[in-house]
């Protein structure tokens, strides 16, 4: 996730977990406006994994072991990944434990409703929250 300097203050400032975290310089700035001040700063910011996909609710194929059958690769690809609640580890910014394979596509990150209380709190702009959705007995914090 491409996030500025503001937003990483901000996670740490709540313990968020981050993980490896990667400056990406902008090269330029085109805007008459902002010409004569110095770019900001921008990171890559990567986080820990903190739930598991629940491979045969989510519609995989699975081995003997319960490991998802990869090759070939399901057509289409699952829509929506069901998760194990009881394997959330209960931090605030988090993502998928990995189903192994490097052509998987990435989920993205996920986070609970305090960080989306602190983007809102702060104006933090280009984001976008979905709701993920989770059994009806899910004994969590909002995600």
């Amino acid at each position: 996730m491409l996030v500025s300097e503001r937003v990483v203050a901000s996670l740490r400032s709540i313990g968020a977990p981050i993980g490896r975290i990667t400056e990406m310089p902008m090269a330029e700035i085109n805007a008459k406006a902002l010409k004569n001040q110095p770019p900001p700063k921008y990171f890559v910011i990567e986080t820990i994994p903190g739930i598991e996909v629940d491979l045969a609710a989510t519609g995989f194929k699975l081995d003997a072991h319960g490991k998802a059958i990869l090759n070939p690769l399901p057509r289409p690809w699952p829509s929506t990944y069901r998760y194990r609640p009881e394997s959330w580890n209960g931090t605030d910014l988090f993502d998928v434990h990995t189903i192994s394979s490097a052509d998987v596509p990435h989920t993205g990150l996920y986070c609970t409703e305090r960080v989306k209380e602190l983007a809102a709190k702060e104006g933090w702009t280009n984001t976008d929250f979905t709701r993920l959705v989770m059994p009806g007995n899910w004994p969590g914090r909002g995600i």
